[in-house]
């Protein structure tokens, strides 16, 4: 398997193309209708490729922590798609499995939809390659790109993206050597606040160390009730079904209370969790009786 580059354009192009009809049916199955993929082509800076992924709605991703590649989804066929929608990451998912699994080996998929289209030329290296997909979808002809390299996942992958978004050539040159100067000390009130957020703007002095308390961080994948003898007669190659789905999300426990939810991901060789909600905790209402009076 070659790094991944703009060298890998032609035979990431060949793969594609040698399995159009395969191609043309998993688009099909994440657009929701009768999809038709025309021709697959390796275009040039010539063909003004960056200037027409300003048409793009949603971006799909693959990637590692630092590069990846991209399939930019035009508005004339995602409409008003959503990042949430569980059909946009499993054709990044099928993607590499079915087409890209030679030539890539990304760490984690993601979708997104960019807060503005220029950060998505911003994030490719400066020799990036684009591959140009024909697609009849509907009664109209689109066009979707896949692009790789990316070199800055963050203007892609943040959200809200920073307020000052550097370019691949900012990072083209050689590193720069940032000689940061000494904090000033922060006042302990001050210190309160950062630490505990808008609970720290009237918190006491001493909630600067309360947030520097330690509590265990479980995930847990499902739970269930078995009486003592099926837990004693539990053996290898025993198997407990569970009542949640495999596509549930995973509980995310903080001192055995939950507090968010969040989705299994790969990070390199190590298993992650992707945050998707916050759980609140919940509200307890005590009755008041009114007090007799003799």
């Amino acid at each position: 398997m070659s790094d991944l580059g703009p060298q890998s354009s032609v035979a990431i192009c060949e793969s594609l193309s040698g399995k159009q009809s395969e191609f043309s049916q998993l688009l099909g199955t994440a657009f929701g209708g009768r999809c038709s993929v025309e021709e697959i082509k390796v275009i040039t800076e010539d063909d003004g490729w960056r200037e027409a992924l300003k048409e793009t709605q949603l971006v799909v991703g693959l990637l590692t922590s630092a590069t990846g590649i991209v399939l930019t989804i035009p508005k004339s066929i995602a409409g008003d798609g959503t990042a949430s929608d569980k059909k946009w990451r499993t054709l990044s998912e099928d993607l590499h499995k079915d087409f890209l699994a030679d030539h890539f080996t990304p760490s984690s998929f993601q979708v997104t939809v960019p807060e503005d289209t220029e950060y998505i030329s911003s994030s490719l290296t400066p020799d990036a390659a684009c591959l140009e997909i024909s697609i009849q979808f509907g009664d109209a002809d689109h066009k979707a790109y896949l692009v790789f390299p990316l070199a800055h996942l963050i203007l892609l992958f943040t959200e809200p993206p920073p307020e000052e978004v550097p370019t691949a050539a900012d990072f083209a040159g050689e590193e720069a050597v940032v000689e940061e100067e000494s904090p000033a000390p922060t006042p302990p009130q001050a210190q309160a606040e950062t630490a505990g957020g808008t609970f720290g703007q009237s918190a006491p002095e001493f909630s600067h160390s309360l947030m520097q308390i330690k509590l265990p961080v479980m995930v847990s994948l499902a739970r269930k009730k078995l009486e003592v003898k099926r837990i004693l007669d539990i053996s290898p190659g025993s198997l407990i079904q569970f009542d949640k789905f495999c596509e549930d999300l995973l509980d995310v426990e903080a001192a055995e209370r939950k507090i968010a939810l969040g989705e299994a991901v790969k990070v390199g060789d190590k298993f992650g969790i992707r945050i998707t909600s916050l759980v609140l905790p919940q509200e307890k209402f005590v009755t008041v009786k009114q007090a007799k009076h003799s």
